[in-house]
């Protein structure tokens, strides 16, 4: 069953693919919608660039679901860009579900973000520096939080003990 609600998702996704590209073809950018937050760090520590949906949120008569583009870009050694990219038909959905992440700020931003990376995205980098950088403990806990997320929808839990220690709010994201 879980191959064929896949081989759905997959279906539906190449028409939404279908979509941008045409969109794409006729210089008509202006059908998506853009948030971006730029974040100060203390070093570049992750890189994103995914698709996802957000399966509870129907958006469309054809039962279609919310998808959303996010992008992490290392400006330079301590700016990252976080551009949050959706369908414009969707965007008031869209900042509704990230608003905790549009609205907040500091430390609280970067842990939302960070729990939005690991729950919900599967093309992402993070720095050697950084991940080398964290105790075995803390890498335990990413991976406990990351693993279940790859069959099944679990991303609104949340991170417990990830950012403790004044080292650890400086890496979040």
């Amino acid at each position: 069953m879980f191959a064929v609600e896949r081989m759905i998702v997959s279906w539906m996704t190449w028409r939404y693919k279908a979509q941008l590209d045409i969109a794409h073809a006729g210089n008509q950018f202006s059908i998506l919608s853009h948030d971006v937050i730029t974040v100060d760090v203390v070093q570049p520590t992750i890189a994103v660039s995914s698709l996802f949906s957000i399966g509870a949120i129907r958006v469309r008569d054809n039962d279609d679901v919310l998808r959303i583009h996010l992008n992490v870009l290392p400006l330079d050694s301590s700016k990252t860009a976080i551009t949050f990219s959706y369908l414009r038909s969707d965007a008031g959905q869209a900042r509704a579900f990230f608003s905790h992440i549009l609205k907040s700020t500091g430390f609280h931003q970067l842990y939302e973000l960070s729990r939005l990376i690991l729950g919900r995205c599967d093309n992402f980098v993070l720095s050697p520096s950084c991940f080398d950088g964290w105790s075995p403990e803390k890498k335990e806990t990413v991976r406990s939080y990351f693993l279940p997320t790859l069959f099944k929808d679990e991303a609104e839990r949340h991170l417990e003990d990830f950012c403790a220690g004044e080292a650890d709010q400086r890496n979040v994201s």
